[in-house]
């Protein structure tokens, strides 16, 4: 089935296009572009200033990061009402949620024993976690099949620095076969007065 989209600059809009091809899973431009979708998708919901909880003066309902989403309130009725605002906002630009991935967590003082495993909004059914899980860079690997990040930092590192050996600028090779030598030069500067003053010395003399 072919796509298109079209672009819209205020009230104009720009002619189709047709999509012939889509953004490389490790295109640059794919966070950006995700990112400026969902802040939509945040501002649609017209979130009220005291929905959330209170935290030091500050009421959060709602935290964003790349594509990951954290509902904050204070009980569980609440929170389905936000959930389903959320569902719909996603829903106007063809976005669902991933139930597989979403979990639910109760912060009290008193135990949790007495709460369901689970949270039932709709057609949804989440698991309750006691916290949530930092995943390290060895279980991503795993995971997604990809190199280990740190070792792909690395392996960059040694990949610019051949590259900087083999440059012939001359100030490079300088900077990575010795220190430089010698003194910075004293810098002269003007004011609108004419004064004339020295960086590096306290003393301003004055043009006659």
């Amino acid at each position: 089935m072919e796509k298109y989209f079209r672009v819209r600059i205020g009230n104009i809009k720009l002619e189709q296009v047709r999509v012939r091809t889509g953004l490389r899973q490790e295109d640059s431009l794919l966070p950006i572009l995700f990112n400026i979708t969902l802040e939509k998708v945040i501002r649609k919901m017209n979130m009220g200033q005291h929905e959330g909880v209170n935290l030091q003066g500050h009421t959060i309902g709602l935290l964003a990061y790349a594509d990951d989403l954290v509902l904050i309130t204070e009980s569980q009725n609440e929170l389905k009402l936000l959930f389903r605002r959320l569902e719909k906002s996603l829903a106007k630009i063809s976005l669902r949620i991933n139930k597989e991935k979403t979990k639910y967590m109760s912060v009290k003082r008193k135990s949790n024993a007495r709460l369901n495993p689970s949270l039932r909004i709709d057609q949804y059914n989440f698991g309750r976690v006691e916290q949530f899980k930092i995943r390290k860079n060895e279980e991503l690997e795993s995971l997604y099949q990809k190199p280990n990040i740190v070792e792909s930092i690395r392996t960059k590192k040694l990949q610019w620095a051949g590259h900087a050996w083999r440059n012939k600028n001359p100030l490079i090779r300088t900077v990575l076969e010795k220190n430089p030598k010698g003194k910075r030069p004293i810098e002269k500067t003007k004011n609108k007065k004419g004064e004339c003053s020295e960086k590096g010395h306290r003393r301003t003399r004055k043009r006659k």
